[in-house]
């Protein structure tokens, strides 16, 4: 990111108009030329910022994945003092449709990452700092090991972001019933865990 207000929002340009020709026409169709004229910079300026399409899309998936952190760590932080772990997990996969559902262009940001292996591997990443932050609970609240808590974590993570996908990219945005259901097997699979350690505590 340059360090410029008038470079930052070249960038920002350059990512919502991305953002926009996904969702119109998909991000097979969309190419650095398309991405400039809408962006209404020339593409010399385009490639001063970002090497290729790939680029683009993998700074685009990665404001997404910040916000999502950000998001989950807010709410996962708060288990067992603030709110209960059923509904912090509820909550988490609301807020995750919730974002998806604005971001524009965000199911054709998600075909792009699973299409391409060089992005694959960035958002196996980016699953793992997700995972991470409901380690943390897993280990505090329902006293696991860091390493078991970090299998289950990640195991949790694939399940939501798994059903995440199926809904955005298959679903409807006003259809939430995968949503409602994707809390229904994530809370299951982490109730043997949180659950236990509660039954154990009285």
């Amino acid at each position: 990111m340059p360090l410029q207000a008038r470079g930052q929002a070249t960038v920002e340009s350059i990512l919502d108009a991305t953002s926009n020709l996904i969702a119109e026409i998909g991000h097979e169709a969309v190419n650095t030329n398309l991405i400039a004229s809408a962006a209404g910079v020339n593409i010399a300026t385009l490639y001063q910022y970002f090497s290729n399409k790939q680029a683009i899309l993998l700074a685009l998936f990665e404001r997404q994945t910040n916000e999502r952190v950000e998001t989950l760590k807010k709410l996962f932080g708060g288990i067992g003092s603030e709110r209960p772990w059923r509904e912090t997990v509820e909550t988490a996969l609301d807020m995750v449709a919730d974002m998806r559902m604005a971001q524009r262009g965000a199911a054709g940001i998600r075909l792009a990452i699973r299409a391409s292996p060089e992005l694959m591997e960035h958002d196996r990443r980016a699953n793992k700092a997700a995972a991470a932050v409901m380690a943390d609970s897993l280990v505090r609240v329902a006293g696991l090991t860091k390493e078991h808590a970090t299998t289950v974590a990640i195991i949790g993570m694939e399940i939501g972001t798994s059903l995440m996908d199926v809904w955005s990219l298959e679903y409807g945005p006003g259809d939430r019933s995968l949503v409602d259901e994707a809390k229904v097997a994530l809370v299951a699979y982490l109730s043997f865990y949180f659950d236990r350690q509660q039954q154990m505590a009285s």
